[in-house]
């Protein structure tokens, strides 16, 4: 792998063995163990880690889940559909950030990319929660670096950068809605990528909207933890919310109320039991419009 242009590994390495001994290298050989998710495992090495393989329903054992000539991470990285085949020729390429999470026991991975064809510059993230947001440099970051290389695309001329990052669970998510988002300036333009996540049922979830298509629009919830799923009699089914913006307090931070929330039809999804009941609630999210301009 060559070195990437989002950090340089080798001197980051070092520094985060030395203030986190605990947390092992991502060459030391790591191996799945029944129905849980090693963090940083990747079977088929297309770049997309194991655990979220599984909550994107496609394949960890095959590089190209909808045989189309892009692997699964390439696609999210572009924005397609990893499930749904693409004509590759037909695809104008446009620069673009992707950045996604899970959790497995106590520890989160924050899985990131951005596909380019230049550069990657100026990156920092963004936290923020019900009493405001803040950004976080990349300096901060650097000791829960784990793994980052470049590699090419399927077009002439572009790359994709990635990065994943180990962080104690306790130390990010909290018992309430918040809103995490990766900026960068890409080939010159600042961009954002944004995952918004809560608490339901007393399982912390994200809300996506790339898993799910209805015709009311909405995002779909999903547990953070593989295999962290309830138990449901609704099998195949997944929470539906409808989100409206309800203030945004000028600083970065923008509030949610869920003005419905159902049950729809997904492939290899639940429904949360608490679904219909959060209806009302209030969710985070970032305004990243508010730290590009």
């Amino acid at each position: 792998m060559n070195p990437s242009r989002l950090l340089p590994i080798s001197a980051f390495t070092a520094a985060a063995i030395a203030l986190f001994p605990g947390l092992p290298s991502a060459d030391q050989g790591l191996v799945a163990s029944g129905n849980s998710f090693a963090l940083g495992l990747d079977t088929d090495a297309d770049g997309l880690h194991d655990a979220l393989e599984a909550r994107l329903n496609t394949s960890w054992a095959t590089q190209d889940s909808d045989s189309d000539g892009m692997d699964d991470f390439e696609e999210m990285s572009i924005g397609t559909n990893p499930l749904e085949p693409d004509q590759v020729g037909s695809i104008v390429p446009e620069a673009n950030l992707y950045a996604d999470l899970y959790v497995v026991d106590d520890e989160l991975v924050f899985q990131f990319s951005a596909f380019r064809t230049t550069s990657v510059e100026n990156i920092r993230f963004v936290v923020a929660g019900p009493t405001g947001s803040k950004v976080i440099s990349i300096d901060a970051m650097v000791p829960f670096l784990e793994q980052n290389y470049m590699r090419s695309s399927s077009f002439a001329g572009w790359g994709i950068d990635s990065a994943y990052f180990r962080l104690p669970k306790d130390l990010v998510i909290k018992s309430t809605s918040q809103a995490f988002a990766l900026i960068a300036m890409v080939d010159g333009v600042e961009m954002g990528a944004q995952i918004r996540t809560t608490v339901m049922d007393g399982i912390h979830v994200q809300i996506r909207d790339d898993l799910i298509n209805t015709s009311g629009g909405g995002g779909g919830v999903f547990p953070i933890e593989p295999g962290g799923q309830v138990p449901s009699a609704a099998v195949d089914q997944v929470c539906v919310q409808t989100l409206v913006e309800s203030g945004n307090d000028g600083n970065g931070t923008v509030f949610y109320t869920v003005s419905e929330a159902s049950c729809e039809e997904l492939a290899a999804a639940i429904c949360m039991p608490g679904c219909v009941d959060s209806k009302l609630t209030t969710q985070v999210g970032i305004d990243i419009l508010s730290w590009i301009n």
